[in-house]
Order: C-alpha cells, then sequence, then structure tokens
C-alpha cells in the first residue's frame, strides 16, 4: 500500500462488498478508517468485523483502538486487557492498554504495561513512544526523552514520537534542543495540517518554551475548528494567565473543567490562577479538589504548599513543599545517596547543598547552626560565588563549591528541605540576625555625604520564571533620585546593569558592578550602605541576612516567602515590603518608597564625605 491509505480503503471496501461475510476485511478496513480519523466509520467497521469474529485478539485490539480514539477510554481499556486474555504478551496490544491506562491518569500502570511490551518487541515503535509518554506523566522527563528517540529512530517519520519529544525538551528547558525538533515536525507536516490533539501537544510545547504567541495562534485557530477540545482551553488559559489575564484565563479553566469534569490536571492550574489572583482560599479549594481525584498529582500537592505557605501554615506548606522532586523542574543531583530524614543528626557528617537559586541559599543556611547544635558536623556545597561569603556562616566545617571533590559524609539534606525537616513554624523560624557576616576585606567609598545612601536593584535573573514580574525598569527609581539628602547607587548586576548608561536622571547613579566580584565583596559594599532598596532577589536576602535594612518591592502575586498583606518578614526583621495594589502597578509601589524616603532622609543627619573611587 506504501501509506496510500485512501487507495488501500477503495480495494479494501471492494473486498468487503464482495465478502462481508469475512471479519478480517471488516476489520482491516477499520484500522484504515481509524488512520484518516474517520472515526465514526472506523466504529461501525470495528462492530461488523467484532459481531464475526468476537473472540479474535486482533479485532478485539482493533475496536478497543476506535473506543479509545473515540475518548471511551473505560472500555476500550476491558477490551485491551480481553484481548491480551487470549493473546498474553502481545506487545502492541500491551502498548495500546499502556496508553489507554496512562490516558485513565493511571501512569505508573501504564510504565509497567509499556516496559512489558518494549521488552517482547524492541523494534516496535509505540511500544517507545507510549512508554515515554507513561514516564512523561510520572515526571521522568529525561528517560521520557529517550524513549521518544528510540521510537524516532524505528520511525523516522512517526509525527506523534516527534511531538511528544518536543513536549519532553520544552519541558525540562532544552529551547536550543527543542526548536530543531519543532522544525522536524514543521517539515513532515504544516502545523496547521495537523490533527487537532497533536496542534494541542505542540501548543503545550510553545507555552513551555515562551513562544506565546505562537501558541495562542496555534490554538485559537484548534479551539475555532474543534470548541470542545478541552485541553485546548486548558492551554489557552495557561498562556492567559502567564500575561496576567487572570479573569480570562480563570473563565478558560472552567470551560475546560466544564467539557471534562473532574480532570485533576485543570482543577490545579484553576487553584493557580486565583493564587496569582490574591484568591488564597478558592485556590486552596481548587487543589483539595484535585488531591481528591488524584492524590498523587505533584502539582497540585506543590502548588497546595505554595498557598499554604502564602497563608502563614508552615508546618503544611512545607511538607507539600517536598513534592517539588516530582517535578520536572527540580532535580535531587544526591538522589543516590543517604538523605537525612530529621533523626538525631549527633556524631554524622551532613552535606548541605544548594539546589535553587543564591536567595534560597542566603535565606536557607540559617538552618547549618541548627544541625551543629545538635552535634552534625555540616558540610555546605553551594555556588561559587557565594564560596566566601557562606564562609562566615555559623555551624558549618567547610564550604565547597559546586562541581569540586567532596570529601566523605554520612547523609545529604537539600537546603530547601530544611525547614520542614525542622519542623519549622511562624513561631519558630530562625531569625538570629545577623547569620552572615562582611568579611574584613577593602571597604567601598561612594562620593557623597548624603543622610542616607542607597543600594539599589531593579531586576532579577532573567531566567527566572516568575522575572516578568518581579523585576521592573531602572526608570521607576526616577521618583527616588531627586530626594534631597538621598543618594542612589547601583548593585545591579547582569544585563540589566546596562540601563545605567541611559539614566534619565539629573544625577547619575554610580556602578559598583565592577567591584562585586562576588556575594562576599556585595555584603561589603551593603554594610557600608545605609538602606537597599530592591526587588525580589537575592541581594535583598543578603541584605536581611546581614541586618541591613532593606525595602523589599514586591508584586501582586508575591514570592511565597513573604507571605500576604503584612509588611514586615518573619525571616529577616529588618526588611521592609512594600507591595503592588494591582497586577504590574510598580508606580504606587515606587510613590511610596518615594515618601517613606523623604522622611527618612530628612530625620537622617548628614555622612562624613565617602569617596567612591
Amino acid at each position: 500500500m506504501l501509506g496510500d491509505f485512501a487507495r488501500a480503503e477503495y480495494l479494501c471496501r471492494r473486498a468487503v462488498e464482495s465478502h462481508p461475510e469475512i471479519g478480517e476485511g471488516w476489520q482491516l478496513l477499520a484500522i484504515l478508517c481509524l488512520n484518516q480519523d474517520n472515526i465514526t466509520e472506523a466504529k461501525q467497521c470495528s462492530e461488523r468485523a467484532l459481531a464475526l469474529l468476537p473472540d479474535d485478539a486482533a479485532t478485539l485490539n482493533t475496536h478497543a483502538s476506535v473506543l479509545k480514539a473515540l475518548g471511551n477510554l473505560e472500555d476500550a481499556a476491558k477490551i485491551f486487557k480481553h484481548a491480551l486474555e487470549i493473546m498474553p504478551d502481545t506487545a502492541q496490544i500491551l502498548a495500546n492498554l499502556g496508553d489507554t491506562v496512562r490516558l485513565l491518569g493511571r501512569a505508573e500502570e501504564a510504565v509497567q504495561l509499556c516496559r512489558r511490551a518494549e521488552y517482547l518487541a524492541p523494534d516496535l515503535a509505540p511500544a517507545h513512544n507510549n512508554l515515554g509518554a507513561a514516564l512523561l506523566d510520572t515526571g521522568e522527563v529525561r528517560e521520557a526523552s529517550q524513549s521518544f528517540r528510540r521510537a524516532i529512530e524505528i520511525e523516522p517519520g512517526d509525527l506523534d514520537a516527534h511531538i511528544n519529544l518536543l513536549r519532553a525538551l520544552a519541558r525540562i528547558g532544552e529551547t536550543a534542543e527543542a526548536a530543531k525538533v519543532l522544525e522536524t515536525i514543521r517539515r513532515l507536516s504544516p502545523l496547521n495540517s495537523l490533527a487537532p490533539i497533536q496542534r494541542n501537544a505542540v501548543a503545550s510545547a510553545l507555552i513551555d518554551i515562551d513562544e506565546l504567541d505562537e501558541a495562542e495562534q496555534l490554538i485559537r485557530a484548534t479551539l475555532k475548528e474543534h470548541p470542545i477540545l478541552a485541553h485546548g482551553h486548558n492551554n489557552l488559559a495557561n498562556i492567559l494567565a502567564r500575561r496576567n489575564d487572570l479573569d480570562e484565563a480563570t473563565a478558560e479553566y472552567i470551560e475546560a473543567l466544564r467539557l471534562e469534569p473532574g480532570n485533576a490536571d485543570y482543577l490545579a492550574n484553576l487553584g493557580g490562577a486565583h493564587q496569582a489572583g490574591g484568591h488564597i482560599a478558592d485556590a486552596l479549594g481548587c487543589f483539595e479538589s484535585a488531591l481528591k481525584i488524584n492524590p498523587n498529582h505533584a502539582d497540585a500537592r506543590w502548588n497546595r504548599g505554595i498557598a499554604r505557605l502564602l497563608s502563614e501554615d508552615l508546618e503544611g506548606g512545607f511538607t507539600d513543599y517536598q513534592w517539588r522532586w516530582q517535578l520536572p523542574e527540580f532535580t535531587n543531583r544526591y538522589d543516590d545517596f543517604p538523605e537525612w530524614t530529621g533523626d538525631n543528626p549527633a556524631g554524622k557528617t551532613i552535606l548541605i547543598h544548594s539546589e535553587q537559586g543564591f536567595g534560597d541559599t542566603i535565606q536557607f543556611v540559617r538552618y547549618a547552626p541548627i544541625l551543629a547544635e545538635r552535634g552534625a558536623r555540616v558540610i555546605l556545597e553551594t555556588h561559587r560565588p557565594l564560596v566566601r561569603l557562606m564562609e562566615t556562616a555559623e555551624g558549618i566545617i567547610q564550604v565547597i563549591a559546586r562541581g569540586d571533590p567532596l570529601p566523605a559524609f554520612d547523609f545529604h539534606a537539600p537546603l530547601l528541605s530544611l525547614p520542614h525537616l525542622c519542623e519549622t513554624r511562624l513561631d519558630t523560624i530562625p531569625a538570629h540576625i545577623p547569620y552572615l557576616k562582611n568579611r574584613p576585606e577593602g571597604s567601598i567609598n561612594f562620593g557623597t555625604d548624603a543622610n542616607v545612601l542607597v543600594g539599589i536593584v531593579w531586576a532579577g535573573r532573567p531566567t527566572h520564571k516568575n522575572d516578568r514580574n518581579r523585576s521592573c525598569p531602572l526608570s521607576l527609581f526616577l521618583p527616588l533620585a531627586d530626594i534631597e539628602g538621598a543618594a542612589l547607587v547601583s548593585l545591579q548586576m547582569g544585563e540589566a546593569a546596562d540601563e545605567l548608561t541611559a539614566w534619565p536622571g539629573n544625577r547619575p547613579i554610580p556602578d559598583l558592578s565592577p567591584q562585586l566580584t562576588d556575594f562576599s565583596a556585595t555584603a561589603t559594599a551593603i554594610s557600608a550602605l545605609d538602606l537597599v532598596i530592591s526587588v525580589d532577589t537575592a541581594v535583598a536576602h543578603l541584605a536581611g541576612a546581614l541586618g541591613k535594612e532593606c525595602w523589599l518591592m514586591l508584586p501582586f502575586a508575591p514570592d511565597w516567602r513573604w507571605m500576604l498583606e503584612r509588611d514586615d518578614s518573619p525571616w529577616y526583621p529588618s526588611l521592609r515590603l512594600f507591595r503592588q495594589d494591582r497586577i504590574g502597578d510598580w508606580q504606587s509601589v515606587t510613590a511610596r518608597i518615594a515618601e517613606a524616603l523623604g522622611a527618612r532622609a530628612a530625620d537622617t543627619p548628614p555622612h562624613n564625605p565617602r569617596l567612591f573611587p
């Protein structure tokens, strides 16, 4: 047939017209109709075949495949199982059943079935592809990508395997490789010619790699043709939520749930939209509903943890936060080593290690003295720019840069697991400030006798998933720049520091970044300042850990550690929080800061001149 399904269908129709009593003919015709997305006729043909061959495994497999395509997953699974009773260990049927139970939300069972199919038929591409899809659902994204690659090696033209590989690569942030796979998909088929489910899967990947405009065009075109595609509404909602169009996003999530009630993914996403809008009680309700449907839903557990932490329920929040390891964006690098579980650590060597950003390490290294007080020998592995700073932390006997050789240790503990392991409550947060120190190295002179010398930071790491909300342009600091008795200096690092070259203010802002060679040098600079004003990034954590006064600029939906509504932080007593009143409104934040800074400068006597080198 050489892939000419239309010609094959024509010949098959002639055969069944001549011999309607032959079940194999109807079964073949059902397969051909199914391959051309003619599902209704495929069902009619498979029913004719099943009436003639009720106990034939191949016919049962075809009929179950049709029911699966129609979305009748429970019945499809039963029929696949019946086919396996007749013909056990048939790889194709095992792979088909595996994908069906995956769609029913039983991903672990799907993995076992597909592994069996892969073992029985190593050259069966669907076995590898379906295994990859199941692994993707269990969070084993890198292993899933290998399965998809194997499927493509066997069948280079398999669109589904390429699309699934695209999804996996996008999910783990391998953007360049994902772009290459996307181009291969375009060569195999124009995106607007893909089946609706395939188009939607491509759109999901485009969302993950932040190609929102193309993703939205693809989804809206698909929904125009197939308005009852629930996952399409969910994807559209994801895009709208990413753009902070929360009312529209909520409406799309609700439509997805109307079309597919009880979908835990959609409930978790709806909860995320409520949370971003500040409706924490509604968000918690959605997460709880999702977990009643699927108690192992990692996103719902994780997001419930964030909501609990925002609500100051630290015990419940940090318990749920442990589910981060089930999400593809988190990797426990020491998963093969014994992990400390909170038992008595006396006499043991515990490796605590950075797992996320610089600020997270600065915040949670405060737990090292607790372990040391309990008799542990504590080693810290961290990012190289933090090493000299972390050598000033109490309770640590050795600090090692990530990638350098490690000494022997008994247990390891990721830093952000320590609040859970130490059973932290709101009233037991370790806040013995300062817990980091300025090393006795060269001072930094600033060239001003201003009453209040202020270090500013307006942008975080661009790759942070919420950077579009937490960072702001330097121009927003203009109301602060001309306050009498106050002077601004820049602690900003990275590309955002280039904005200083286009600073429109009357007074220049000295750029300290050439001197800030690591966080120890930044600590020296901060110690010489009167005040730090920063968006939510590592410098704010460093100021708080040093006990330096810091005014923190927060987006409307803040990170969990800053909780809600309060203008102080139990983590850092020297911080004062300035929150957006509505999404994206930095102007009101800087206006309130300008008023407070003016009052502060008026009440502070001048310093002796401090010369900027």
